[in-house]
């Protein structure tokens, strides 16, 4: 029987997907670099992504969940809707900032 992947992992490698797509671009970044920076054998990469593509995609998601996240944390605070919109208008920049080069 398999064992259950572990999700800490996942995150780490997806994490470092996301620093390393941002630095080098889709075409400038390999499974094997992902790997590295997440301190993994390549081989544990594909364990959980299935190519390239599939982790880039997931990485793009992950920046998305991490900015709905966000938002409901926001909106969920008894704070003015001046200072909501402010810390709204943060965290989309910084998500912004993290997907512009993932384009």
């Amino acid at each position: 029987m398999p064992r259950p992947l572990d999700e800490g992992k996942s995150d780490n490698i997806l994490r470092a997907a996301i620093l390393m797509f941002g630095e080098y671009g889709y075409s400038g970044t390999t499974v094997q670099a992902i790997a590295g920076k997440a301190g993994l054998s390549t081989g544990t990469v594909y364990t959980y992504f299935a190519d390239k593509e599939a982790l880039f995609v997931a990485a793009v998601e992950l920046v998305w969940q991490d900015f709905f996240s966000g938002m409901e944390r926001i909106f969920a605070t008894t704070a003015p809707a001046n200072d909501k919109l402010v810390e709204l208008s943060r965290m989309g920049t910084a998500m912004l900032v993290q997907l512009y080069p993932l384009a």
